[in-house]
């Protein structure tokens, strides 16, 4: 009822300005509601900006009917208000509703269209739907393009700019590059280089050669932008916030933890003084801070800061459980550095708690804790409990592994590896004292040094050459995709994961029988390499690891994995 008391503010004004159709009255209101709610999206106030944008959705429904425009303007700001609040999945059904709309009333290239179909586009983006968000981010590139008679202006390179942003995330890096290059080229000439547009093409390119691994590259872009958004007065904005927080990243990889400190801070109190220190963001910006601390060995600060951060998350509501679960996780790494190993083992637990049923098993922050839990266990001389944890590990990361096989390019694949082969320290760690698991520990080398990876490449060539697989081999690597993204989030957010699995599935069959080439699909082990072998052969894997035993003095143990002609096992 709250926007009857807008209809009795504005009806005075509007009397007086005759002569205005009910309609046009309308719309002008349900614009000032929507106005309203963008503002509160905007201060990250996102219960109010709700409200109000409930408020413009329901006027312009009674008022108009839904299926106006004004209609799809209001859904296209509830829309809007969720994904600024990071709700993706509940912003999809509005954005969709307002292109309908919009697609019915409006002309083809009409630019209220192309600012609907590039939002959706960042939310499939965003939840890794790349497939479904190019096909809307392309036209939407169109459209602008048309609104311009050709030219290409600042709307244009922002569209291209987002284009760009995709094919980074995909690891498209040439494509990436290439619309980046187009982007910042039109900024440079239409704004100058002197401009905030022309400092996001900065941010984006550095932000680029971050993917890439070229850190020093990326923290010249950065502090290039960081300069020119100084110079225009724009260093008080949140995307100047998200630019300090990625400088200090790019010197947090440099190994400049004092500096990556220090512009951590610089982006916790900007954000404090716009945002509030209540703000979920603030606590996560103190993590980052007392974490650089860590890295530089002051334990014991970095301890009492996170101690405090800790309780203060405890005291939230349960809403807040992932934060309490990494908090609780951070300290524990702290107090493992401090040798106060009961304490950390029992904050794992902790964390365990939290995570249980609330994140699956692959998601990164499980794997995390769960290596944790399997070297503090170790160490406590809980045995038994400790290899149950590392064996949940490995299967979670076997089960990772093959999810990511096909659709993920190399350098993507790659990363995921490396950051596997740090559960195969553990794995080769626990060999010593139980050699019965060798023989995983040479099945995973033999993954780890190059075939999964090769396998990927030549299964990409197979289907390359068969037009009909490739379709079906395109459709799995999307769906694929996606349910590697929902498993990314918490399960009571996950939506449509069984139907995915079960289509993965079907799809995989599909691929294999029309392939005709199985051994692309089986992962290597030691059983098919020692068939191969002859008598007088052997099958050797050299290997090294860091010893989880946390009161080893050795830093690097060296080994080999010997595999002979008919022996039980490695």
């Amino acid at each position: 009822m709250r926007y009857l008391f807008f209809l009795l503010m504005w009806w005075p004004l509007y009397m007086m300005a005759q002569p205005a159709t009910y309609d046009e009255y309308v719309d002008v209101v349900v614009d000032s509601l929507v106005r309203r709610s963008r503002s509160f999206s905007n201060q990250h106030n996102l219960d109010s900006a709700l409200v109000f944008a409930a408020q413009a959705t329901q006027m312009a429904a009674d008022c108009c009917g839904n299926h106006s425009l004004s209609y799809a303007s209001a859904c296209f700001n509830e829309g809007r208000a969720r994904h600024l609040g990071n709700k993706f999945n509940e912003s999809i059904p509005w954005y969709r509703v307002s292109i309908e709309i919009r697609r019915k009333h409006l002309p083809a290239m009409h630019y209220d269209l192309s600012k609907s179909l590039n939002n959706l586009a960042i939310v499939y983006d965003l939840l890794k739907r790349y497939e479904e968000a190019e096909p809307l981010y392309k036209e939407a590139l169109q459209i602008r393009l048309h609104a311009n008679k050709g030219g290409k202006d600042l709307r244009y390179a922002d569209a291209l700019d987002n284009l760009a942003g995709m094919y980074r995330n995909m690891g498209r890096y040439e494509d990436a590059e290439t619309m980046g290059n187009e982007a910042m080229d039109i900024r440079a000439r239409e704004a100058g280089k002197n401009s905030e547009a022309y400092a996001i093409s900065l941010i984006n390119r550095g932000n680029l050669y971050l993917s890439l691994n070229d850190v020093q590259s990326a923290l010249t872009f950065h502090e290039q932008a960081m300069q020119i958004m100084q110079n225009i007065g724009k260093d008080s904005t949140q995307r100047y916030i998200t630019l300090l927080n990625n400088t200090a990243v790019d010197l947090q990889e440099l190994g400049q933890y004092k500096e990556a400190k220090v512009m951590f801070e610089k982006a916790a109190a900007m954000h404090a003084s716009l945002v509030g220190s209540a703000d979920i963001g603030y606590w996560d910006m103190q993590c980052n801070i007392l974490l650089m601390d860590y890295c530089q060995g002051e334990y014991a600060a970095a301890a009492l800061q996170m101690e405090g951060l800790l309780q203060d998350m405890i005291t939230r509501p349960n809403d807040y459980w992932l934060h309490k679960g990494i908090g609780s996780q951070y300290l524990a790494m702290i107090y493992t550095k401090q040798k106060r190993y009961e304490e950390a083992y029992r904050l794992c637990e902790q964390a365990l708690h939290y995570f249980e049923g609330r994140l699956v098993v692959y998601h990164d922050k499980y794997r995390f804790l769960l290596r944790q839990l399997y070297t503090l266990g170790k160490v406590l001389n809980h045995e038994t409990q400790a290899y149950a944890y590392l064996q949940q590990l490995r299967d979670s990361e076997e089960q990772w592994l093959s999810l990511s096989h096909g659709f993920m390019t190399e350098v993507q694949l790659s990363r995921i590896v490396e950051d596997v082969m740090n559960s195969q320290h553990l794995y080769l760690s626990h060999a010593m004292d139980q050699p019965s698991v060798v023989g995983d520990c040479f099945d995973d080398a033999l993954k780890y040094k190059g075939l999964l990876l090769a396998s990927t490449r030549e299964l990409k060539e197979l289907v390359t050459k068969d037009t009909s697989l490739l379709v079906t081999f395109n459709t799995l690597k999307a769906s694929k995709r996606h349910l590697a993204a929902q498993y990314t989030l918490p399960i009571d957010e996950q939506s449509g994961v069984a139907e995915l699995e079960a289509t993965v599935a079907g799809l995989e069959e599909l691929v294999k029988a029309t392939a005709d080439e199985t051994t692309f699909w089986e992962m290597p082990n030691w059983q098919s390499m020692q068939a191969h072998l002859s008598q007088d052969e052997a099958a050797v894997e050299f290997v090294f690891f860091e010893p989880t035993d946390l009161k080893s003095d050795k830093e690097e143990i060296y080994a080999a994995l010997v595999l002979l002609w008919e022996v039980i096992c490695p």
